[in-house]
């Protein structure tokens, strides 16, 4: 009787091992919210919101050489779609030292705001790019992160 109790301890235990791994794989501090907003002539401001846990943060699209991975924005060649400027940062990054960098950094926390101007050329486009960002939180940085978004110019 106790010899077939075992191995179901084990399977059991297999399957919770399995899935705090699992869980663990998927863990992001940072969610990104992307929108359109037409300001006419074909042109859209495309904006990128990242809502990020308390305790940690992302960085300015601005980074020292040796300081952490900036926050960057880029769309892939969308034919008729054309970037029509750099990536604008709306909320205003907090300067700091930090530790894990040995220098100051400019951060974002809460909520990060950034835009970007597309121009379409043709009537309706659908754009794709990706997010990269990193993310820490005083203790540690998680590796860079790439988000792939998708867009619709209409």
């Amino acid at each position: 009787m106790m010899m077939s109790r075992i191995p179901l301890v084990l399977v059991v235990f297999i399957l919770l091992s399995v899935n705090i791994l699992f869980a663990q794989d998927h863990f992001a501090p940072v969610r990104w919210h992307i929108f359109t907003e037409s300001i006419g002539n074909g042109q859209f401001k495309v904006h990128f919101d990242a809502y990020i846990d308390d305790e940690w943060m992302i960085y300015s699209s601005i980074s020292p050489e040796g300081g952490p991975i900036p926050t960057d924005i880029t769309f892939d060649h969308t034919p008729g779609v054309k970037i029509e400027e750099d990536l604008i940062e709306i909320t205003k990054p907090k300067t700091e030292f930090e530790a894990l960098f040995g220098q100051n950094v400019m951060k974002l926390t809460k909520k990060a705001e950034f835009v970007k101007i597309v121009k379409s050329e043709v009537r309706e486009a659908v754009s794709k790019g990706f997010i990269t960002y990193m993310a820490c939180n005083g203790r540690q940085c998680l590796p860079p992160t790439d988000v792939p978004f998708i867009v619709v110019l209409n």
